[in-house]
């Protein structure tokens, strides 16, 4: 039986979207399966609460290949909850309220200046990691409200791991699985001093250890 030049031509085209297709779907279903297999594996973290607010699964992490998954759980102290959309809504509480927002309004002679909000004694600027502040209704600035809730691994200041959630309820907490991908530079038989930090609206760290093994 001879097949026209039509034919074959899809044939081809179907062949070709078939592998495209196999491609991108089978890595895919390999790293959500093997997410399912390190939640599995992984034990639980201590549950985290008002005085240990970032608990870890593993104060030393033991590694034999280059990927591996701890746990941790973050809790949220306040009485908010943390949510991308949701903590914008806290930052116009009150020129004098201590609600970690350092807010300026030259247009309210209540909050014209740094002298009139007690949350601006540490004089934060738009600048990441020293306060959020607030002027005039900008709220550009980065530790206002973060873009993401997450956890991140730093090992001799380089990213090996982070994990989102989209929320924490108040006085609750979320455990996160946070894949570790741990660079072949390490070397073997070596601690790694590593810190677990979070990416929220009162960041905290955690230090631990990685011992890659032979």
């Amino acid at each position: 039986m001879k097949l026209s030049v039509n034919v074959i031509v899809i044939l081809i085209i179907a062949l070709v979207v078939l592998g495209l297709i196999l491609g991108f779907v089978v890595p895919r279903f390999q790293t959500t399966s093997s997410k399912f297999v390190y939640e599995q594996e992984t034990p639980e973290p201590p549950i985290p609460d008002p005085v240990n607010q970032l608990t870890i699964s593993q104060e030393v992490v033991k590694v034999s290949s280059q990927q591996t998954a701890i746990k941790a759980s973050l809790y949220n102290p306040s009485d908010e909850s943390w949510d991308v959309i949701g903590h914008w809504g806290i930052l116009f509480k009150g020129c004098a309220a201590s609600d970690s927002i350092c807010f300026i309004n030259s247009s309210n002679t209540l909050c014209d200046d740094f002298g009139k909000d007690v949350d601006c004694a540490s004089s934060p600027t738009f600048m990441p990691g020293d306060g959020c502040f607030v002027e005039d209704l900008n709220d550009g600035d980065p530790d206002c409200a973060p873009q993401d809730i997450k956890l991140e691994v730093y090992c001799n200041t380089k990213l090996i791991g982070e994990s989102y959630v989209q929320d924490i309820p108040a006085n609750n907490f979320r455990t996160f699985t946070l894949l570790l991908s741990v660079p072949a530079t390490f070397e073997k038989n070596e601690f790694q001093e590593c810190i677990l930090k979070s990416v929220s609206p009162l960041p905290r760290e955690k230090s631990f250890s990685l011992y890659v093994e032979k």
